[in-house]
């Protein structure tokens, strides 16, 4: 009886690990977690110049469109592949979609930075333009 326990025992034991290992491996037909980043930062900063030139522009969801197609056929993404792979990331029991927006959110605070770093920089740059005829001017 107790043989019988413990191989009933050792059964239950394996059939768990077994199927925690699979939960943690990602179906071939999803794409790697950091390509889905770095696609979905790309499609923050297209959907933020959609709403700029939008202020100078009127609005349409044709262009809007036209811009994501576009992002696609040039990075030679499938539109259908990266779907269902958004899907995955969003609905994984293990929680990646938390994981994938804190790796935007971060990655789009520092391409940020790096603009409010250069556009300083412009600003220094013309002020000692600015400065430099104000000399001139007054020779």
């Amino acid at each position: 009886m107790k043989k019988i326990f413990n191989i009933i025992a050792l059964c239950v034991v394996l059939v768990f690990f077994a199927s925690s290992c699979g939960r943690n491996r990602v179906p071939a037909y999803v794409m790697e977690k950091d390509s889905v980043v770095n696609i979905l930062i790309d499609m923050h900063i297209i959907e933020g110049m959609i709403s700029y030139e939008n202020t100078t522009r009127p609005s349409s969801a044709e262009y809007a469109t036209k811009y994501f197609t576009c992002y696609f056929d040039v990075n030679n993404i499938d539109k259908a592949r990266y779907d269902t792979s958004l899907f995955y990331y969003y609905h994984d029991p293990m929680d990646i979609g938390k994981v994938v927006n804190e790796n935007i959110v971060n990655r789009l605070s520092v391409i940020e930075a790096e603009i409010d770093k250069m556009i300083l920089a412009e600003k220094k740059k013309s002020e000692n333009v600015t400065e430099e005829q104000k000399i001139m001017q007054n020779r």
